[in-house]
């Protein structure tokens, strides 16, 4: 079921992203761009600090607790607290610019 979650978590995220930053940041195709730099930077961030987390983190985390369940667990977590502030950026203001750290996790 953890393993599930994380799944459905991750899957979520990459396949919603583009869409989310074209709809409600307003980061959209103009004449000059056809396709903007952060359709593309936002989800190779997510992406990167991801493969870091596997890569780095997960092998200590899951030793030291002892059970793969955990590192999933508290992937769950962060990816839940992180997605929060994600409703509260709009078009307007500098605010927006905020889902570049919010990308990394």
């Amino acid at each position: 079921m953890v393993y599930m979650l994380v799944r459905i978590a991750v899957n979520v995220t990459m396949t919603m992203q583009p869409f989310y930053l074209d709809k409600v940041t307003g980061f959209s195709p103009t004449l000059e761009t056809p396709t903007p730099v952060q359709l593309a930077l936002v989800p190779l961030l997510s992406y990167i600090f991801s493969m870091i987390f596997s890569l780095y983190l997960q092998q200590p985390m899951t030793r030291y607790l002892r059970n793969r369940m955990y590192p999933m667990l508290v992937s769950i977590f962060v990816i839940s607290i992180t997605s929060i502030p994600l409703a509260f950026l709009n078009k307007e203001g500098g605010a927006r610019d905020l889902v570049y750290p919010l990308a990394a996790f």
